[in-house]
């Protein structure tokens, strides 16, 4: 059993350290929980900009879906307009075609 963790600890423990070289922030002088504390402050220094982004984000979503819903208004009713006006040619031209 504990041959097969140590097989799996080599070949994880290179893994883990090139994850932390390239993808973790950290510095020679942070311990484990240092670096969580770190982490923890700069997310909470964050949170306002964070929020004013989905304010922001939201706001714009609100914009954008009005000014869709009020073209689409204008388009259904050139539509309607469009579609009453070809069935009534399309009922005299029926009307005009019987007639002979």
């Amino acid at each position: 059993m504990f041959s097969h963790s140590s097989h799996l600890l080599e070949i994880m423990i290179p893994e883990y350290n090139s994850y932390r070289a390239g993808c973790v922030f950290h510095s020679l002088n942070h311990s484990f929980v240092s670096a969580n504390l770190a982490a923890l402050s700069i997310n909470y220094a964050a949170m306002d900009g964070n929020s004013d982004l989905a304010t922001g984000i939201s706001a714009y979503n609100i914009a954008l879906g009005a000014a869709c819903t009020k073209g689409i208004s204008q388009s259904t009713a050139t539509y309607s307009k469009t579609l009453s006006s070809m069935l009534s040619l399309n009922a005299t031209f029926k009307v005009s075609s019987n007639v002979s």
